[in-house]
């Protein structure tokens, strides 16, 4: 492969991820693999693609989110709210998070980035530099 085949390939894929608004991110470390995040990851793949949002909505497995003690989790974007708890035996809760993308946050299930937990955090690797920290 040249470089400059490699440079097409990436900017395809700048264009593509363009069109994604919206984000659900499933942690898939082991502490909630182990508690079958893998299911709600699935699920919630599913429930897009039931509302035909997959087109703007990318749903996609990610690394530790850090509080595993709550998990699985899941983080929703444009809200920055994640969620914890959840499983695959409550799809009615994981629809809700998809029906509530652009909305507000399921209050039963969510938890605040701004949290002291979260908000404490430097994520020096996932790209959430917090650049307001002295």
């Amino acid at each position: 492969m040249t470089l400059d085949e490699l440079r097409e390939i990436a900017e395809n894929e700048r264009e593509e991820q363009k069109k994604i608004s919206r984000r659900l991110n499933v942690c898939v470390a082991a502490g909630c693999l182990s508690q079958r995040s893998d299911q709600v990851l699935k699920a919630l793949q599913t429930a897009v693609q039931a509302r035909g949002l997959e087109g703007g909505c990318k749903v996609k497995g990610v690394g530790c989110m850090g509080l595993c003690a709550a998990g699985p989790l899941a983080k929703s974007e444009p809200q920055h709210t994640y969620y914890r708890g959840l499983t695959p035996e409550h799809p009615e809760v994981l629809s809700a998070i998809v029906d509530n993308l652009d909305g507000k946050p399921i209050p039963e299930f969510a938890l605040s980035p701004e949290m002291p937990f979260f908000a404490a955090q430097q994520k020096n690797c996932t790209g959430e530099l917090r650049r307001d920290r002295s």
